[in-house]
């Protein structure tokens, strides 16, 4: 930032920016930081949903019993049972807990390392919201 005279704007691809905000001169200068919040949390959270589905439906194992022709019975999980624990409970997180509570009634519980840092849109969609200190007990 100090060698190029002409930089104006720096904008992550990312959502995190902590790296950038931990250089003080930085953090006192006018330029603007912008990030890519938001930009993702539909496709993450589709690809979460689909991982919560193959290993609760045994997507794996009868994928392969189709192909050699065996026809096994196997118990699945009902998802709806399910409690889900997101860790890193953001803008993210809230849009996975809301296609989750939604779609399958599923209890949710988030962890953020700011708990009241998490807006009103996005808590509303977790039962309960706990900071890191509540890990081991909510993970449990």
């Amino acid at each position: 930032m100090e060698n190029n005279k002409v930089l104006k704007w720096v904008h992550s691809l990312s959502v995190g920016v902590d790296e950038h905000c931990s250089i003080k001169s930085f953090r006192e200068s006018p330029m603007p930081l912008t990030n890519a919040r938001g930009a993702f949390s539909h496709v993450l959270g589709e690809y979460i949903l689909f991982g919560i589905l193959y290993f609760a439906k045994k997507s794996a194992f009868f994928n392969e019993s189709k192909q050699k022709v065996r026809w096994e019975i196997k118990p699945v999980d009902l998802v709806s049972s399910k409690t889900l624990v997101v860790v890193g409970y953001g803008n993210i997180g809230s849009t996975v807990a809301k296609t989750c509570k939604g779609a399958f009634g599923m209890k949710v519980i988030g962890v953020n390392k700011f708990p009241k840092m998490v807006t009103a849109d996005e808590k509303q969609w977790c039962d309960e919201l706990v900071g890191l200190e509540e890990y081991d007990r909510v993970i449990a």
